[in-house]
């Protein structure tokens, strides 16, 4: 899929003032697994804050979604607070898939907006790919089962936009 690589994010730190809810992963086999391997459990958390749609203040992210090849978009604003962190999985799109009656996740592509400039420590590895010094705007992306992972070993909170739709030709 050809994405841009950075989009320009018009809409200062509103994304800043939002409430986040913190849940726990979704993957019972996985958080077994991190924990057989030593992990902090309560480490392992994600701030959500759901969007059925863009908000108005968020144009310039509709814009491109919409020159997009993708249909069944879900919006999702992430805050990662300092010393959490994901390490690699694959996401599972149980609720996405169920809804959107989607039997192969394959057909699934995620996209992922930093919405402010990095600092040391927060990274974002998708397959061998790792984004540690991006820019507000930057554009990451992955379909299926890719094998991602992501950490905020900084001081400050991480934000970045989670899109996920299907592609339209699939």
């Amino acid at each position: 899929m050809d994405l841009p690589k950075n989009i320009t994010i018009d809409w200062a730190d509103k994304h800043k003032d939002l409430e986040y809810s913190y849940e726990d992963f979704k993957d019972p086999e996985k958080i077994i697994q991190w924990q057989n391997c030593g992990f902090d459990l309560q480490r392992l958390k994600i701030g959500l804050h759901q969007l059925k749609n863009p908000y108005d203040w968020m144009k310039c992210v509709t814009e491109v979604i919409n020159g997009l090849p993708i249909k069944n978009t879900a919006y999702c604003i992430h805050c990662m607070t300092p010393g959490n962190f994901l390490p690699t999985h694959s996401d599972l799109y149980g609720y996405y898939a169920q809804k959107n009656n989607i039997k192969n996740i394959q057909n699934i592509v995620r996209i992922i907006i930093f919405l402010d400039d990095s600092v040391p420590g927060q990274l974002l590895v998708i397959d061998d790919n790792c984004y540690t010094n991006y820019k507000k705007g930057d554009v990451a992306h992955w379909t299926g089962s890719t094998p991602h992972l992501t950490a905020n070993l900084s001081e400050v909170n991480r934000y970045t936009l989670q899109i996920t739709g299907t592609l339209v030709n699939d």
